[in-house]
Parts: C-alpha cells; structure tokens; sequence
C-alpha cells in the first residue's frame, strides 16, 4: 500500500483520539492520491520570501492537494496536505503538522517550531475561502514559502 500504512484520528486541532484507525480503503484513497500527485508532478502555485512577523495570505488552495515548503536559516519544512471537501461542506483538507506529527482532517490553524529551533509558525487552512496563510510567531530569521499543488 505505498508508504502510509496507518494514520490516527485527530480532530481539527490537530488532537490525536486515541486508538480509532482508518481503514484499509480510506489509506488506499490517500496513498492513491499522494502516488497520483507525485507521479504528475506538481505545480507551483505560490512563493513568498517573507521578511517580518505579519500573517500572510499565500494562495487559495481550495479544492487542491500538494505540499508546502517552508525555508529558514537553512532549515527545510515540508508539510504535505490533500483535498477532502468542497461542492458544500466548505474547503477541508487532511494535512500533516509537522510539529508534532499528526495528520489533522479538516481545517483551522496549528503551529510548529521548525526543526532547527530558528523560527515558529502559525498555519491556516481557512475553509471559508480556501485561503491558506502563514505567520512567523517566534524567532527573526526570513524565510521563503512556496506551495506546490494541483
């Protein structure tokens, strides 16, 4: 079945709930994506070299599945995210916190410290208009985010 052999519920806070597994079919569907999704490649939606702490819309990714990179001092983030919403119950995604972990279904915003402690971020899936945006909230290192998606 590819690289995901079992995810965790969570919640849309990123909460793990302990001991419910996806199912076999459900994985298969996210690892069929994901190979899709790599195999045709994707596209760059969005960079952004980002020198202050504000919050910045990137791109609406509505609708879309890819992945984010975020770059700082060095240090590389990847968060990969797919598309699991839209024609009415607004814009979901399932992502993966890179901070702790977890895949978070849904949407809403969670924040990470990136691997070489240089700086934190806030990320939103905003499911209202299918925005995502990012904020440094820790540390004063720039850094660039490109998001890659289709």
């Amino acid at each position: 079945m590819g690289l995901i052999t079992r995810l965790v519920d969570t919640d849309d806070n990123g909460t793990g709930t302990t001991g419910t597994v996806h199912n076999n079919a459900w994985l298969q569907t996210l690892q069929d994506k994901m190979d899709a999704a790599y195999q045709g490649g994707q596209k760059l939606n969005a960079t952004l070299a980002i020198t202050d702490s504000l919050s910045h819309n990137i791109t609406a990714v509505n609708n879309l599945s890819g992945y984010i990179t975020i770059v700082a001092g060095g240090q590389v983030t990847a968060i990969p995210f797919w598309t699991n919403g839209g024609a009415g119950v607004a814009y979901r995604w399932t992502f993966l916190n890179p901070g702790t972990g977890w895949t978070i279904n849904g949407y809403g915003t969670f924040s990470f410290t990136d691997a070489g402690n240089i700086n934190t971020y806030s990320v939103t899936f905003n499911d209202a208009n299918g925005e995502l945006s990012i904020q440094r909230t820790a540390g004063t290192t720039n850094y660039t985010i490109t998001v890659y998606a289709q």
